[in-house]
């Protein structure tokens, strides 16, 4: 990968990631600390965390489709935007209520999909996997990250103090976007108002598209699925404090990354990206067969999660590479918006 798509890459994973923290910083405090606000209950805690999930689910689609028309970097501004003021509502409240207002606000600020298209515009094909790649190894490293610390910032600076945490990030991300990515080419925006139900249509009806965006949606499902499962293994069976979780994820991480690219350079290099497709859902269907093993042994567990990061960095990379090379050009935004909302749902 040469030195332009590789910044462009990086930055992106970067903002990716801050926009993510949304649902994984919070995912091991969120529900005690929304139970305990004025007028709540446990179902309205429960919704209070899943609602983000829920509009982001709803939002991905129309962004991609609008990115088309008036340009990705607009958008992904707004997005910003709005996510930090639902991350400010969040962060000065105490009522439950109020706190839903702000989670669903900053779920409306969902710009994954649209921060894919961009990626999409500015790398080129041959690099694309690659690209992606890095965005899903940042996906995965923030998402054991945030199990391990959020509990320790909870500690320091509270949930309240948090939800600030995740605006600022927003903040930077602006920043990010403003001065270290370009615009994309301009045959890749469409300027007028050809946006059309048939290409929506096109892209919802194409069957190599949908057997992708279910794949996303089964892959999201089952990481959201192990990881919480997960954590009581590792308490319960391998009697580690949660404080040592990092043990287990962090070399976990590590080996997937490095494991993962030999598999892009054949898929890529080789045409083989169905061979290496298939390979990387049976490491995460080995994964859940050896866990339901209930193995005590730190070392084994160490060797099985990196076999799911393996299988779950190369699908991250690997799937939206193919949908921004089957979506036609002036659709990418839209194919990646269908993407990323089979994605949130599988999240939610």
């Amino acid at each position: 990968m040469d030195k332009y798509d590789f910044k462009i890459s990086l930055s992106l994973a970067l903002v990716y990631s801050l926009n993510l923290l949304g649902i994984f910083l919070l995912l091991p405090v969120m529900a005690i600390y929304a139970s305990k606000l004025e007028n709540s209950n446990i179902i309205l805690a429960g919704f209070a965390f899943g609602v983000y999930g829920l509009m982001r689910l709803i939002i991905q689609l129309p962004l991609g489709i609008l990115s088309d028309k008036i340009g990705r970097k607009k958008i992904i501004y707004a997005g910003l935007m709005i996510f930090i003021l639902g991350s400010l509502i969040c962060s000065f409240t105490n009522n439950i209520y109020i706190l839903i207002i702000g989670r669903t606000i900053q779920g409306l600020g969902a710009v994954g999909a649209v921060i894919n298209a961009l990626l999409a515009d500015l790398t080129c094909e041959t690099n694309r996997s690659f690209s992606f790649a890095i965005i899903g190894s940042a996906i995965a490293l923030t998402f054991s990250l945030s199990v391990i610390i959020a509990p320790l910032l909870a500690n320091i600076i509270g949930v309240n103090g948090i939800f600030l945490l995740i605006a600022l990030g927003a903040v930077i991300s602006i920043f990010i976007i403003a001065k270290l990515i370009p615009n994309p080419p301009l045959n890749n925006i469409i300027k007028n108002d050809n946006i059309k139900s048939s290409r929506l249509f096109y892209i919802l009806n194409n069957r190599q598209l949908m057997r992708l965006n279910f794949g996303v949606f089964c892959l999201h499902f089952t990481q959201m699925s192990l990881f919480i499962a997960l954590p009581f293994f590792l308490i319960n069976k391998l009697h580690l404090d949660k404080n040592e979780h990092w043990l287990i994820y962090f070399p976990s991480i590590i080996i997937g990354f490095m494991a993962m690219v030999p598999f892009i350079i054949i898929g890529e290099k080789r045409a083989k990206l169905k061979e290496v497709t298939i390979f990387a859902i049976s490491c995460i269907l080995i994964t859940q067969l050896f866990l339901t093993l209930e193995i005590n042994n730190l070392w084994i567990t160490i060797l099985i999660t990196s076999l799911y990061f393996v299988g779950f960095n190369i699908l991250e990379a690997i799937l939206p590479s193919i949908i921004s090379k089957i979506a036609p050009i002036a659709s990418k935004g839209t194919a990646l918006g269908a993407y990323s909302t089979c994605q949130s749902l599988g999240l939610f």
